[in-house]
Parts: C-alpha cells; sequence; structure tokens
C-alpha cells in the first residue's frame, strides 16, 4: 500500500508524471493513427502498428492507466480526512476543474468559427479524414450553445457532430460514470 499524504495539498508527482505520460501517448496515438493514417505516402507503417508499439503507441493501454492513476488521485482527499463531506467537496471541486477548461477551449473554437476561421473541413479533405473530421462544427453555434455544451451536455450528452469541441468525448467518463460512480459513491460508503 502506498504511503497517503499527510495533507490534502501535499501531491505525488510521480502520478501527475505517469497521467502526463498517458496523456502524451494517448494524444501520439489519436495523431499517427487518427489523422496521419491516409497520408500518400504513408506515414503510419507496419512497424508504428507493431504489438511491440501498441502499448506504447496504441492508446487503449495508456487511457487505463491515465484513469486508474487518476481515480487514486482523487481518492486522496478522502483518505486524508475521511468524511462525506470531503467525497462531496471533492466531486464539486472536480466538476469546476473540468469546467473551466472546458468553457475556454470551447470559447476559443466558437471565436474561431465566428471568425471565419476554423479549417476542418479543408484539413479533412487534405488527410483524407472526411469521414470523421470533416463532420464536425456544422452548425451555426451560439452563446447559449457554448453555456449549455461546456457545463451540461459535454457531461451528459455529448455528440461530436454537433458539439463546440467534439474533441471531448472522454468527458462522460471523466466526469460521469467513472469519477461518480466508482470513486466518489465508493468512497462516500466507506464512511
Amino acid at each position: 500500500m502506498r504511503n497517503v499524504p499527510s495533507t490534502v495539498d501535499e501531491r505525488f508527482y510521480e502520478m501527475d508524471g505517469l497521467r502526463g505520460w498517458a496523456s502524451l501517448s494517448v494524444m501520439l496515438s489519436h495523431l499517427l493513427f487518427g489523422v496521419f493514417i491516409n497520408l500518400e505516402p504513408p506515414l503510419v507503417t507496419p512497424f508504428l502498428r507493431s504489438v511491440f508499439l501498441e502499448p506504447f503507441l496504441g492508446g487503449t493501454l495508456d487511457v487505463a492507466v491515465f484513469f486508474v492513476v487518476s481515480g487514486d488521485a482523487l481518492s486522496t482527499s478522502y483518505w486524508v480526512r475521511q468524511s462525506r463531506k470531503s467525497v462531496v467537496r471533492l466531486a464539486v471541486k472536480r466538476y469546476f476543474r473540468l469546467v473551466i477548461p472546458i468553457f475556454a477551449s470551447c470559447l476559443i473554437v466558437l471565436c474561431l468559427i465566428k471568425f471565419g476561421l476554423s479549417f476542418n473541413r479543408e484539413a479533412a479533405a487534405i488527410l483524407n479524414v472526411e469521414n470523421w473530421l470533416g463532420a464536425f462544427l456544422r452548425k451555426d453555434y451560439s452563446i447559449a450553445d457554448l453555456f449549455t455544451y461546456s457545463g451540461f451536455y459535454v457531461f451528459f450528452h455529448h455528440q461530436p457532430e454537433t458539439a463546440l469541441n467534439p474533441f471531448l468525448g472522454t468527458m462522460q467518463l471523466e466526469l460521469v460514470t467513472f469519477y461518480w460512480i466508482i470513486v466518489f459513491v465508493v468512497l462516500g460508503l466507506l464512511f
């Protein structure tokens, strides 16, 4: 069993580093196998798809590592205080820690759309990935869409075709499924 920090503010930087490396590997996986997969001449060679590199570039293991380590990091507050109030405080704090950067990224996307600076369809044509990249950002978005998507729909009803930031599909897992059910509910029942 690992040591639990003596205060809530104490951090395990090793865990942050592990989450960072997992996130970087997932990003590389999306970049290589989602964006550059159809380029001519091929950038994604059979070597990159080999069984030896799958754990590092495939993304599946990295997503699992990220969620497990994040769950561990989130439960630290409970183990220090061991109260239901800390679980509720943690859940509310987690929501706002996610909503603020989500809102900021969606605001940037909305501004790019309004100023005619979103080129996802053109990029999709160049990269031969019209089936997914070209399908995004086709709606006439409003300020109301910005608030409703970033505060609610991103967590409870994310649909990439109408989302202001179509790449936030994992937020449903991030807040609702994994953390609320597994971490917060289980910890709430423990005390």
